[in-house]
C-alpha cells in the first residue's frame, strides 16, 4: 500500500490516535481544541480527509477513529519523500548535510551506534549476500 503524503494538520490527528488509541472523534476535537485551539468544524475537516485517505477507519455508532497506519509507516513514507526532495533520494548527500550542520560529537556517536546495531543485525540475519 503505497502511504499518502501527510500534512501537518493531519498529522495533528494521527498523534493524537497514536497516542490515545481507537477514539470517538469529539474526543479527538476536546484533545486539540486544548492543546492547539482547534475548533469542531476543523477538527472534523482533517478527520475526513484522513478517512477518504484510508488513513484513519472511521465506525459508528459513536464516530470512532482509529488509525489504519503506525507512527512508524508514515515516518519511513515522510523520510523517504524528504530524502527524495531535498538530497535526490541520497541517504549518504542527507547524512553528510547534518554533519555539516551543529551535530554534537555525541550525536555522532549515538548514530554511529545505531548504525553498527543495524549492520549487526542484518549481517546476523542469515540472508546471504554473495559476500
Amino acid at each position: 500500500m503505497e502511504i499518502p503524503k501527510i500534512t501537518d494538520g493531519e498529522l495533528n490527528i494521527l498523534n493524537v490516535l497514536w497516542e490515545g488509541g481507537a477514539m470517538p472523534a469529539s474526543d479527538i476535537v476536546k484533545a486539540l481544541s486544548l492543546s492547539i485551539g482547534w475548533n469542531r468544524n476543523t477538527t472534523y475537516t482533517f478527520i475526513n480527509r484522513l478517512v477518504d485517505k484510508k488513513v484513519v477507519r472511521r465506525s459508528d455508532p459513536g464516530y470512532i477513529c482509529e488509525a489504519a497506519l503506525t507512527r512508524e509507516q508514515v515516518s519511513l513514507s515522510e523520510t523517504a519523500t524528504f530524502v527524495n526532495k531535498m538530497f535526490k533520494g541520497s541517504l549518504k548527500n542527507m547524512v553528510a548535510s547534518f554533519l555539516g550542520g551543529s551535530v554534537s560529537e555525541k550525536e555522532i556517536g549515538e548514530v554511529q551506534e545505531i548504525i553498527a546495531k543495524w549492520a549487526a543485525e542484518k549481517k546476523g540475519g542469515g540472508g546471504d549476500d554473495g559476500e
